[in-house]
């Protein structure tokens, strides 16, 4: 386990690869930034985020999903985990995720 990394850029990873990644983040518990960009990760790639989210497992600070074709239920399937890590985290991008 490396759990130096502090950021982690994650871009266009197909769908197997990107729910492999995202349960991989347990693994990081000092990650404070995520950037994850064109990933297609959907309501069922924020189900996973959530959960890990609410774990507990990660505390970031940066959370940034662009254009990850979120929409609004991925956005209730990220809301807990989000609740979770509020008191850590400082700044939330969703551009471009047709939300609303």
């Amino acid at each position: 386990r490396n759990q130096s990394i502090r950021r982690i850029c994650a871009i266009e990873l197909g769908e197997y690869e990107s729910t492999a990644f995202l349960r991989a983040l347990g693994n990081w518990s000092q990650l404070e930034e995520l950037v994850y960009s064109r990933n297609n990760l959907g309501p069922n790639g924020c189900s996973v985020l959530g959960s890990l989210l609410e774990s507990g497992a990660c505390k970031l600070k940066e959370l940034w999903l662009y254009n990850d074709n979120i929409g609004d239920d991925g956005v209730a399937a990220l809301a807990s985990g989000l609740r979770s890590i509020a008191p850590s985290l400082k700044t939330l991008g969703l551009p471009d995720n047709s939300i609303g």
